[in-house]
């Protein structure tokens, strides 16, 4: 084998018409590691060489057809195989053979019978010949691309630095490179000049400056270097002595071409600028005094507002759960609450508004059961959407999670608002909310989609990128009468704040959608739901309740909520009296407000959680300073409600902390399974199951309803079919009654 690698798996390609001669070279040369090509005649070869060139050819002369001196002619006459090195190997011996061999090009000349180890020699010989060959020519060719890259680099550079000095020379600033030892200005632009008339080789200190005796303070090499490198630019301001102005300047570490390192700065005359900023710094003065006054006065007016509020929809719910008041009673107390929550949501539209504006914005955000909070908001719209004689019907995805974490409220509110602009501007048709789940790129978090749709009168093109503002109303103005026109600039804000973004498409006299996503970590426990029957009370032992507010109906509101349920209930009247009773009484759960005289809310939460016989003991504030939810919790408190109170919110969070088990009224709760109906399940005949599906399809709850009720008063059979149907209809499940339909009508068949 050779010493150099380099020669092994080289490409030979043997020409000769006797067979024998071919196996014989092919033999010897395998030996060696050479990889053979055959070719038995010239017109062979020549196609072999010029499709695959090798590294080497050995040549027979005596062939039919095209010789060995032809077929050598035309690989030189070509410039994909002139430089192949070509050893004649023939039986011809007389010199002139010779001659004419090397005259068409060949470089060796072999006379048959040969010597094997000779026949090696002169093959390695020109192998490694042709190799130094290409390497050279390599090298040459790397050499001649770096001369012309060299030359290309020094024109760059000749223009680089051409370009440098003329943008130097234009800049409106101070720009100069000094010395770090000596000072010395090694470059100056135009401007330096003119200003300063500096020039190269000046001290810079001495130049630039009056009354100096020597370098700035502010120039120093620890600012610009460390551990002998630059380590970026350093900044400051500086009112200089010569010209009266002030500038900005900025100084950094460079390498000059020697490779010294050098100071470059650039000074910037902001002599006008600081004129502008102390301007600037009085009006934002004014108007931060300003919009504190709003802000103070919005807030207190909220407070001032929200608790006679209190006490009007507190009542009104306590009268509501009596059932032995009338229907016109009943209308009555639901008027108080609308009416009484209409104007809550102007409050708190000004007060959120106020609060986003400033940026004071902050989400209270608490383990919730996301199903509990659309099964609310569904109720509440659907109840609006059958006042208006429209349809409506919530979708959710099956692998929705039950329990989430994030800001409940801020999201009721969000979805209210969207599904209430729904339900009014649309007049015939429907609405719809659906919600999903999908993977995050960027959180571990699932996104929980939320889209509202509705068939209503749409957003006109020159509209929609206005409907965010606030205060502006757009559609017809009959529509505008009610509301702040701030729901949906709001929304926006809240969304965004929740790490979410609101999208709006829209087509007129055809409808609207908005959708937005958000992050909603799922959390590892289950929080139950409050169920929808009247709760009656509390199984097992009854907890202690201590309610501490300064308003006395305020007190009596949450008094008479939760005194019927059997809970047992002191008041106190401020925080001093409510961390004496505390002590002495040793209550489950202390309710407290935070305004109040002698000693405030903040005062007893801090006190309670020092107590080493309280600390432990649930804290749920109740206030109407809504603004403050965030601080109650960071010094102690263990949930926040707003006022009014709503009892469903409240008791939730009662059943949370104190995983309390209720006792509901005696009524009859129809299900959704299938297992909770004794009777076998009888459909009705295919034609009224086809009704049904074309109802269902458009999402026409009124009128199933109807025909439902039709069904159980026909025969008693359908019982179990009217039941789940009625289940479906309670939760606006209108999706799963159309599979469920469309899957009995396909197996009918």
């Amino acid at each position: 084998m050779f010493e150099n690698k380099k020669l092994e798996q080289s490409d030979i390609l043997a020409v000769d018409d006797n067979p024998d001669n071919l196996r014989l070279l092919a033999d010897i040369l395998k030996k060696m590691n050479f990889k053979v090509r055959p070719a038995k005649d010239g017109q062979t070869a020549l196609k072999s060489a010029i499709s695959n060139p090798p590294d080497l050819i050995l040549m027979d002369i005596l062939m039919p057809g095209m010789d060995g001196y032809e077929t050598c002619a035309h690989i030189k006459a070509d410039d994909r195989t002139r430089e192949i090195p070509v050893i004649f190997v023939s039986a011809l011996d007389a010199s002139l053979d010779k001659v004419k061999a090397f005259k068409v090009g060949g470089v060796d000349y072999v006379s048959k019978p040969f010597n094997e180890e000779e026949l090696l020699a002169r093959i390695t010989t020109h192998l490694s010949l042709r190799n130094m060959q290409k390497s050279l020519a390599e090298k040459n060719a790397c050499l001649q691309s770096e001369i012309i890259e060299r030359k290309r680099a020094e024109k760059i550079i000749k223009e680089s630095e051409k370009r440098f000095a003329t943008v130097m020379n234009s800049m409106e600033a101070v720009m100069y490179v000094a010395d770090m030892e000596t000072y010395q200005l090694l470059f100056v632009n135009q401007y330096t000049r003119d200003t300063f008339g500096a020039s190269e080789g000046d001290i810079c200190w001495r130049l630039l400056q009056a009354n100096q005796n020597g370098p700035c303070d502010f120039c120093t090499n620890k600012h610009l270097i460390k551990n002998g490198e630059p380590v970026g630019v350093y900044s400051w301001e500086f009112h200089n002595t010569l010209t009266g102005h002030w500038y900005q300047i900025r100084d950094r570490a460079i390498y000059w071409p020697d490779g010294r390192l050098v100071r470059m700065e650039i000074a910037t005359d902001i002599d006008k600028l600081k004129q502008t900023e102390e301007i600037l710094k009085a009006a934002k003065k004014a108007a931060e005094s300003a919009n504190q006054a709003k802000s103070a006065f919005l807030a207190g007016m909220s407070h001032e507002l929200r608790t006679p509020l209190n006490g009007i929809l507190g009542f009104a719910q306590i009268l509501s759960r009596d059932s032995s008041i009338t229907d016109q009673q009943r209308h009555g107390l639901d008027v108080i609450k609308q009416s009484g929550n209409h104007l809550l949501s102007l409050i708190s539209d000004l007060l959120d508004l106020a609060k986003v504006e400033s940026g004071k914005t902050e989400l209270y955000e608490t383990d919730f059961n996301l199903p509990s909070l659309l099964i609310g908001v569904s109720e509440i719209i659907n109840i609006r959407a059958q006042n208006k004689g429209i349809g409506f019907y919530s979708e959710s995805a099956d692998d929705l999670p039950d329990s989430v974490h994030g800001d409940e409220r801020r999201l009721r509110q969000i979805l209210l608002n969207l599904l209430g602009n729904a339900v009014k501007f649309t007049d015939q048709g429907r609405v719809a909310l659906k919600v999903s789940v999908k993977e995050s790129e960027h959180t571990d978090s699932p996104l929980i989609c939320f889209r509202i749709e509705d068939t209503g009168i749409g957003i006109s093109p020159k509209d929609i990128e206005s409907i965010f503002n606030p205060f502006e109303q757009v559609g017809d103005k009959k529509r505008q009468i009610r509301g702040t026109g701030l729901g949906l600039s709001i929304s926006q804000k809240l969304v965004e704040l929740m790490r979410g973004r609101l999208e709006v498409s829209s087509q007129m006299n055809v409808g609207t959608q908005f959708w937005f996503e958000l992050p909603l970590p799922i959390i590892d426990y289950y929080i139950a739901p409050i169920n929808g029957q009247p709760i009656i009370g509390v199984q097992g032992n009854v907890p202690k309740i201590l309610i501490v507010d300064d308003n006395a109906s305020s007190r009596d509101v949450l008094a008479d909520l939760l005194a019927p349920l059997g809970f047992h209930i002191e008041l106190a009247e401020d925080g001093l009296e409510g961390l004496a009773k505390a002590l002495k009484w040793l209550p489950d759960v202390i309710i407290t407000d935070l305004a109040m005289p002698k000693s405030d809310g903040y005062e007893l939460i801090r006190q309670l959680r020092q107590s080493s016989v309280l600390k432990k003991k649930i804290i749920i504030v109740v206030s109407a300073n809504v603004h403050e939810a965030n601080k109650s919790i960071a010094i102690g408190s263990d949930a926040f409600l707003p006022k009014p109170v709503r009892i469903e919110t409240l008791l939730e969070q009662l059943q949370r902390h104190l995983n309390l088990t209720w006792i509901y009224e005696d009524k009859t709760k129809e299900t959704v399974t299938e297992g909770s109906i004794s009777l076998p399940m009888v459909f009705p005949p295919a034609s009224e199951l086809k009704k049904l599906y074309e109802l269902s399809m458009m999402a026409d709850i009124y009128e199933l309803e109807e025909r439902t009720a039709i069904l159980d008063d026909t025969d008693a059979k359908y019982k179990p079919f009217v039941t789940k149907m009625r289940a479906f209809l309670k939760q606006y499940r209108m999706e799963e009654v159309s599979k469920w339909l469309e899957r009995e009508i396909t197996n009918d068949r």
